[in-house]
């Protein structure tokens, strides 16, 4: 019977542990909201990951704030690395009930990736030769402005509302469900696999390879 009840102490203590460990992890949202500048050294492209909603403006002065929990901002790493920012939160905490957005703008945006659940708006796109945009998960991106040439992959079931980015040529990589936006004047090349549609707005060239429902809609 004593061997019984050491057991059953070393258990208790084993489970209390865990389970301090664990709640030390689990990081909820105070909703009490406050904001923090971030210094940052200069970028042109922008990795987000995760549930970091994004609102970029082109074509400003560099600055990067970050709008969020008061307990939670501690925890959103951002990084510049080979002229890219990084954004997302640290890895190992359970996140509960959080609320983020993160501001950013700067002079000239090249690439975009975004993974997760984030949503997107872009302002004002002024590439003169090309923007990028990986978009992987269910987050949804709006974009704006000009650029000569458009390369997008979506895969996933988020949204690319690009009505307002004025295209010469574009290239879409559709993989899921997502439908993709866009506005292209000479060349549309459009590679869907999966129920996704592209619509788009202009008079283009399609050269198109499909495989599943998805289809390219005339939206004009």
């Amino acid at each position: 019977m004593k061997n019984i009840r050491n057991l059953l102490v070393i258990v208790t203590a084993g489970l209390f542990l865990i389970t301090g460990c664990s709640s030390d992890d689990d990081v909820r949202g105070s909703g009490n909201l406050t904001s923090e500048v971030r210094e940052l050294s200069s970028f042109s492209a922008i990795d987000n990951e995760g549930v970091i909603d994004l609102v970029i403006l082109v074509g400003e002065a560099q600055s990067v704030e970050i709008i969020g929990d008061d307990n939670v901002l501690r925890y959103v790493e951002t990084r510049v690395e080979d002229n890219e920012l990084k954004i997302r939160l640290e890895d190992g905490r359970n996140y509960n009930n959080i609320d983020l957005e993160a501001i950013i703008s700067l002079p000239s945006l090249r690439r975009l990736r975004n993974e997760g659940v984030s949503q997107v708006q872009i302002d004002n796109v002024n590439s003169g030769s090309s923007f990028e945009v990986e978009n992987e998960g269910s987050g949804n991106i709006r974009i704006s402005g000009e650029t000569s040439r458009f390369e997008l992959e979506n895969h996933g079931s988020g949204d690319i509302m690009a009505f307002g980015l004025s295209t010469q040529t574009s290239k879409v990589d559709l993989e899921g469900s997502g439908d993709v936006e866009l506005t292209c004047s000479d060349v549309l090349e459009v590679e869907i696999e999966g129920s996704g549609n592209v619509y788009y707005r202009g008079s283009p060239e399609i050269i198109s390879e499909i495989q599943g429902s998805g289809a390219v809609i005339d939206a004009n």
